[in-house]
């Protein structure tokens, strides 16, 4: 079989529009890609945070129907780092704003029109260029409903009658849930609300249209494959899944190892590598002055970069560190998020100025300086589908202390339980005094100088990088083109009440 043409569609991808590990995924997963020789295209829309820099010439234009309005759609072609071709998709008045989903005070309200209009204009594109993709792969909600339109108005379509479309679910607590009376902005004929498709609690949902219809579908690591499967993480979509289980899979995330080298990287003041670890001694010290903290190498430094929400444990974090007097540690965290977790955060750094560092928003090259120089990565993530800042820090020697759960889970090694082999800190559970036994514990390691180098090698020899990944998602694509498509069973003539 030849080659087949990949699409990758996604609503953020790294370097050019980001929020999460969405975006570290997709943008890492191309640079692997194009290192097996493979040349993905990537679909993005033209978010005005974009860099001119990514940016080539106008390709064409089209016009896209929703919701009752008609929208121009100017497409332009780019590359990736790694040489990927690239397709941003510029639509005045909805992508033209400030954030990508919404700002502080919430979503966008028009979220379910503008990536209608993006998916609506992604296919029509590629029916334009006349040169099919047999693989359609698509991420999250944002886009679920390029699977959707593929097994409805455009199922005998010749543009798509050899794709296969594959639909990888990044974190099932965003699900696209919009109200009934939206529904028309879709396009789709009302039988299509129905619990069998569309229709959720009296609400529809595009990530379960998206997991009906795909040919396939991924999540981000094996064990969270199995957790969604689960009532409280399947987060009401448990039943659809376990429908689908033949056909779903968890693909752990990997990272790009160019990027992300503390042997070479352009953001350290200090490289190092496992067998000459005096540069992170160095790195520390450069953090602490950039972050105003005492230089205090016998001190353990704590790091956490995240996004400050519930689903994180920020307040786990905040109560353990303002409730452990006794631990001489530092505490640097970056992250933005909720505004109540911003104010708990800027009161503990006021009150522990020599203790604790804080820095709100992102910052690309202060994340790498803050991995590198921290002694441990603190990442108590309630619920964590995989999780990037555990692979980032392990790769730099920085030991996790995580929950065990999904991607967590699967990527590190507890000290206890693997003595000779372990890679940080894993908690059985979560709460307030299991995170500050898994804070002493590291404390106590970083006395032992020998025990805490000999874990730091085995951390940085870990190989979370794509070269395995990958191949597992080629190995998927070609059996999906192996198989008939899937065809879900249409929903009845009547449309759900």
């Amino acid at each position: 079989m030849s080659r087949p043409r990949i699409a990758l569609i996604a609503s953020e991808i790294e370097p050019f529009a980001k929020t999460g590990g969405l975006a570290d995924m997709v943008g890492s997963f191309s640079h692997a890609l194009v290192k097996l020789g493979r040349r993905p295209t990537l679909f993005l829309p033209k978010y005005t945070s974009i860099s001119a820099r990514y940016l080539g010439e106008a390709q064409g234009e089209t016009c896209v129907s929703a919701g009752g309005r008609r929208f121009a759609v100017k497409i332009f072609s780019g590359k990736n780092p790694a040489g990927a071709e690239l397709y941003l998709f510029e639509i005045p008045g909805l992508f033209d704003r400030p954030g990508l989903y919404g700002e502080s005070s919430g979503d966008f309200s028009d979220n379910c029109l503008r990536f209608t209009v993006f998916c609506r204009a992604v296919l029509e594109w590629i029916r334009f260029q006349g040169n099919p993709y047999e693989i359609l792969h698509c991420h999250d909600w944002q886009t679920a409903l390029i699977p959707i339109y593929l097994k409805t108005w455009l199922g005998q379509d010749p543009a798509f009658t050899q794709s296969r479309c594959l639909l990888t679910l990044h974190n099932m607590a965003y699900q696209g849930n919009f109200p009934r009376e939206e529904f028309p902005t879709l396009g789709l004929e009302d039988r299509y609300f129905h619990p069998d498709w569309l229709e959720f609690y009296q609400k529809f949902s595009l990530l379960k249209g998206g997991i009906v219809t795909a040919d396939a579908l991924t999540t981000v690591s094996p064990t969270y494959a199995r957790e969604i499967l689960d009532s409280e993480l399947g987060f009401g979509m448990q039943g659809v899944l376990e429908r689908r289980r033949d056909r779903l899979a968890g693909i752990l995330n990997g990272i790009d190892e160019e990027e992300w080298d503390p042997g070479r990287s352009p953001d350290l003041p200090f490289h190092y590598s496992a067998d000459s670890l005096h540069g992170k001694a160095a790195c520390k010290a450069a953090l602490q002055r950039e972050l105003g903290l005492p230089e205090a190498p016998k001190r353990p430094l704590f790091g956490t970069i995240s996004r400050l929400v519930d689903q994180k444990g920020i307040d786990l974090l905040l109560e353990a560190f303002e409730k452990s007097p006794e631990l001489d540690f530092q505490w640097a965290l970056l992250g933005q998020g909720e505004a109540r977790f911003e104010t708990g955060l800027r009161r503990l750094a006021e009150k522990m100025p020599e203790r604790v560092a804080l820095r709100l928003g992102y910052d690309a090259g202060l994340s790498q300086r803050l991995t590198a120089g921290a002694d441990f990565l603190a990442m108590p993530s309630r619920f964590e589908p995989c999780g990037y800042n555990q692979l980032y820090a392990l790769r730099y020697g920085t030991l996790p202390i995580v929950h065990g759960i999904g991607g967590l889970k699967d990527s590190v090694r507890d000290l206890k339980q693997h003595p000779e082999d372990g890679t940080g800190f894993v908690l059985e559970s979560l709460g307030g005094d299991t995170l500050r036994e898994g804070l002493r514990r590291a404390a106590e390691l970083f006395r032992r100088k020998d025990a805490l180098e000999g874990a730091r090698r085995r951390a940085m020899a870990a190989d979370f990088t794509w070269k395995y990944s990958a191949r597992q998602y080629l190995d998927l694509y070609e059996r999906m083109l192996g198989e008939p498509p899937w065809r879900p069973a249409p929903p009845d003539l009547q449309p759900s009440p």
